[in-house]
Formats: C-alpha cells, structure tokens, sequence
C-alpha cells in the first residue's frame, strides 16, 4: 500500500480508543 498507511491506521485505532 501507499507510505503512511500504517500510520494512519494506527492513528485512526488511537484515535477510536481515546474517544471510548
């Protein structure tokens, strides 16, 4: 995939788990 599609997944689960 693209560069930084890690990143942004991971960002998105951080993201997801801060807002529960």
């Amino acid at each position: 995939g693209p560069p930084g599609t890690s990143s942004v997944a991971h960002g998105f689960l951080i993201t997801r788990h801060s807002q529960t």
